[in-house]
């Protein structure tokens, strides 16, 4: 039914109980349930008024979700935005060219094909919008990409909103991330990360020793990871990155941070791009492509505080780490 409909139909079977039980006189309870009705039906109108306006709230199994049309700061180019927390948006597409990437985090997982050009398989967990995935299958046409999301209706979402078309080249599986991980014993070149409760919450299972070790098993010798993290470096509201981190340098032997908005701003809470190599041969961190060296020229050089350990599934405090987020 909805959070929504819940909310609704308990709210009037609490009213109807209530006007059962009281004394009141019978025209006093028949202008109650007249004026009840009334209200939910001018409700429903509504809701019906803003879809019909673009303006879509649909209720999922795990998500409440809006979907509209908004505009890009400083652009004035018309987006369609997906959102399931009250502070930012998690997916967007521009209306002129529903292929490009609108959102600039998702620019840096172009990242991936610096440190493995030659990439095939690509699995990424989090589907959203499907921004990237729509512009991996355009922009890299060697690639066969796997994307895992959780929830079936976001995917739909993406077909009826956000242009998501059927490639042979692009294997969708509705499934936990974890569990996909756990289960799978496909090879990947790269695996790309951009799982969220909301906002800006990392599900905590996804975020530990045990999930990196697996991930680790699942790359290619030279394989890369990328994954989008949303805080700080530095202070209360890095305290989430940098226990990510730890947990990504326990089992990898290269680990870097790209943040996207604002390079030199440890404190600054934005999207952190953290790349992985399995590798430990020395990864080239700078590239002839001007677009590429512009993403590697965000790398954070200063270094990252030690003073929150690794998560485990034993301990991983990620909710109480991000309460301080903003």
């Amino acid at each position: 039914m909805g959070s929504t409909n819940i909310l609704l139909v308990l709210s009037l079977l609490l009213a109807g109980t209530s006007l059962l039980a009281s004394s009141a006189n019978r025209k006093v309870k028949v202008a109650a349930v007249t004026l009840f009705s009334l209200l939910f039906l001018a409700a429903k109108s509504y809701d019906a008024h803003l879809t019909s306006m673009g303006y879509h709230d649909i209720d999922t199994q795990y998500n409440r979700i809006l979907v509209y049309q908004s505009v890009e700061d400083g652009t004035g180019r018309m987006t369609q935005v997906m959102v399931t927390g009250p502070k930012a948006q998690q997916s967007a597409m521009y209306l002129d060219d529903p292929v490009d990437v609108a959102l600039p985090y998702t620019k840096f997982y172009n990242l991936a094909s610096h440190f493995k050009p030659d990439m095939k398989r690509v699995l990424m967990l989090g589907g959203g919008g499907y921004s990237f995935p729509k512009y991996m299958l355009k922009h890299y046409p060697d690639v066969h990409l796997d994307v895992v999301e959780i929830d079936p209706q976001v995917t739909m979402l993406a077909r009826k909103f956000f242009h998501l078309r059927d490639d042979q080249r692009l294997s969708i599986v509705h499934q936990d991330a974890r569990t996909f991980l756990n289960r799978t014993e496909q090879t990947y070149d790269v695996i790309l990360g951009d799982t969220f409760n909301s906002d800006y919450a990392v599900p905590f299972h996804v975020s530990t020793v045990e999930t990196v070790r697996r991930i680790y098993d699942r790359l290619a010798d030279d394989g890369v990871v990328v994954v989008n993290i949303l805080a700080a470096i530095e202070g209360d509201k890095g305290r989430f990155l940098r226990a990510e981190y730890a947990t990504f340098k326990a089992v990898f032997p290269q680990v870097y941070l790209y943040p996207v908005s604002y390079p030199k701003s440890g404190m600054s809470w934005q999207n952190v791009m953290l790349v992985a190599l399995k590798s430990s041969r020395p990864a080239p961190l700078t590239s002839s492509d001007p677009e590429l060296d512009e993403l590697l020229r965000h790398r954070w050089l200063k270094p990252v505080a030690a003073d929150v350990p690794p998560l485990t599934d034993d301990y991983a405090p990620v909710d109480r780490y991000i309460t301080t987020l903003r």
